[in-house]
């Protein structure tokens, strides 16, 4: 037998012993189908229901136009500036609305909450594909098996997986962009560290905030498996380079998008062209490239002019996306960053509901072992997550603290840490009985928390049938409603145009109200109704529609969310408590409350006519 013949009867055996995990890899994939199933037809009213509004809407009104090129959403409708909710572009790349736009195509007689789930399922499908392809490369594949089983079961992932958000995505492309590192890692071939970049960039255009976790997670990443600290140097280099012109090219690109197809169609043109010839130059000068990274390193003073210049090219870019307007909600305040009460809530209450109760305690258990043993592969590969992680955390605590899916990558380090401990616990048992014992008593820790916390979640939706029938028959096509709470899908359901009071909070809206009244005021710019889930309306985000206030919307639900994360942790803040009792005497001055007249209640839902 040839050498040639022995290697392919070595990888055939290599293969059939590779089955059974296989087999493994689909039964997982076949419980993460079957744990969401029973709610694929759920309405749109459940837990962060606003996000089905983002994403659902615009491709809905994309298949009524006909066109992939509309943006359209009226839960954000302005009736002073843009009463039909159109919008000239697209602010982000918009692979959700695109998917979802093909998905309704396709199945056109399915409800549209499944077809919409649908789409949503199968990215978290290739997710788990991607994420099994590239931890397998460090891990063995029961280590591997056993990961992804805990993520599939994770009631977050499955949350993400389920609702419209686009962080199902970027974690798509993360470990799209981490395979490619990997594979350029094993044959160094410079094509495939651009290709982990422009991967990286995709992802970035489609969401911003990957760019927190992943550019610190590729950067020990390369860094523990660097050659030397030049090429380690010029490939994260490479590497974030190729990302951020992706990223601009594309946001540019989708920015024109509606507007003007052509000038987008020539800056993707002129990107792959420029990506060509990246390569190009690369491939064969990549030593010259090393050494001047090398060179650079060992000069102090050119290393620090390089340094000014990335400061200044971040700052440009900063401003150049406008990441400035999406600051001020998402990244976390100077005043929050070094408060352990904020930090210590998050992780004991927020994260060990998402990772559930036994997990989190065991995924703890398995860091602090990664820590103490050193094992190489959790230190090429979780050490980069946990510092992503933790960067990632520090940086948008005050996003995450309001979003369940923000905290995924937080959720995979934990996962992470989880499996090993298991598999670490199992690798040290010898008897067959001892392993299977074991094995049973994770599951039956692990498993019912998980599924009823996902069931909890999915199951937790409100039948607005009766309050969409009431919008029907008592609006007009070309009225609003004034709404407070969660449920925005009514704008689906109805095709009603929904305002948030803060968007009338402007100098038109004071002067007709000084002028002609309240009611008058609703009336002239068609606004029917307030619709609130609430008790009762919450009066206080209405004053800074009579007068300016420094706080836009004291209820903190859509903006000023700082004062939600105060009163969650106990922390008391001199200069908001003046901000809310400036706008405790407007509404008290104008006697707001008595402004809203109570029309109709179903359920829990009320609908408030207005009078001066």
């Amino acid at each position: 037998m040839t050498v040639l013949e022995e290697e392919c009867q070595a990888g055939k055996a290599e293969g059939r012993r590779g089955y059974p995990y296989l087999l493994g890899l689909l039964a997982i994939l076949l419980l993460f189908t079957w744990i969401k199933a029973p709610y694929l037809a759920a309405p749109f009213t459940g837990e962060h229901s606003m996000k089905y509004n983002t994403y659902v809407e615009p491709a809905v009104y994309m298949v009524q136009k006909d066109s992939m090129l509309w943006n359209q959403k009226k839960y954000v409708s302005d009736p002073v500036h843009n009463p039909e909710g159109i919008f000239p572009k697209f602010e982000h790349l918009p692979l959700m609305e695109w998917g979802l736009f093909l998905t309704y195509r396709l199945f056109p007689a399915a409800g549209i909450e499944v077809k919409t789930r649908i789409f949503t399922h199968l990215i978290g499908v290739l997710t788990l594909l991607f994420a099994w392809r590239f931890f397998s490369g460090y891990f063995p594949k029961d280590f591997n098996l056993l990961l992804i089983g805990l993520v599939a079961v994770n009631p977050v992932f499955s949350f993400a997986t389920y609702v419209t958000v686009l962080d199902s995505i970027v974690f798509l492309f993360m470990f799209i962009s981490l395979r490619q590192i990997a594979v350029y890692l094993e044959q160094k071939r410079i094509r495939s560290l651009l290709w982990a970049g422009v991967w990286f960039g995709v992802g970035n255009a489609v969401k911003y905030p990957l760019f927190l976790w992943l550019a610190p997670i590729a950067f020990l990443f390369l860094y523990f498996q660097r050659s030397d600290i030049a090429g380690f140097f010029k490939e994260y280099a490479i590497y974030l380079f190729t990302c951020l012109l992706v990223t601009v090219v594309t946001v540019l690109a989708v920015s024109n998008l509606i507007s003007s197809p052509g000038i987008s169609l020539l800056l993707v043109s002129s990107l792959a062209l420029l990506l060509w010839g990246i390569h190009r130059f690369l491939v064969k000068h990549e030593e010259t490239v090393q050494r001047f990274a090398g060179h650079i390193l060992a000069h102090k003073g050119i290393l620090g002019l390089v340094s000014v210049v990335s400061v200044v090219a971040a700052v440009v870019l900063f401003r150049t996306l406008r990441l400035s307007d999406y600051a001020d909600e998402f990244l976390t305040d100077s005043s929050l960053v070094g408060n352990s009460r904020l930090y210590k809530y998050m992780l004991f209450h927020q994260f060990k509901e998402y990772m559930t109760r036994n997990l989190f305690w065991i995924g703890l258990a398995g860091s602090s072992l990664a820590l103490v043993t050193r094992d190489s592969a959790m230190r090429r590969v979780w050490v980069p997550f946990l510092f992503g992680s933790l960067v990632y955390w520090v940086v948008a605590s005050k996003s995450i603290f309001f979003h369940v899916y923000y905290s995924l990558i937080i959720v995979w380090t934990l996962t992470i840490g989880a499996a090993y401990f298991i598999h670490f616990l199992l690798g040290n048992m010898r008897n067959a009985l001892q392993k299977s014992v074991v094995v049973l008593g994770f599951l039956a820790l692990i498993l019912p928390p998980a599924t009823d916390a996902t069931a909890g979640r999915m199951a937790n939706f409100v039948d607005v049938r009766p309050a969409v029938q009431f919008i029907r028959e008592n609006t007009k096509p070309d009225e609003f409603l004034l709404f407070e709470g969660y449920l925005t899908p009514l704008t689906i359901y109805t095709g009603r145009g929904f305002v948030m009071p803060a968007v009338l909070a402007n100098d038109a809206i004071r002067e007709d109200i000084r002028r002609i009244g309240f009611a008058n005021t609703m009336r002239k710019y068609r606004v029917k109704y307030l619709f609130t889930p609430n008790e009762q309306p919450f009066y206080l985000d209405y004053a800074p529609l009579f007068e300016e206030t420094k706080l836009l919307e004291p209820s903190g639900q859509n903006f000023n969310r700082n004062l939600r994360i105060y009163k969650t942790i106990g922390v008391t803040d001199p200069g908001l408590k003046d901000d809310l009792r400036q706008v405790e005497e407007i509404e008290r001055k104008y006697r707001i409350r008595e402004k809203f007249v109570l029309e109709r209640q179903i359920g829990k839902m009320k609908f408030y006519s207005f009078r001066d």
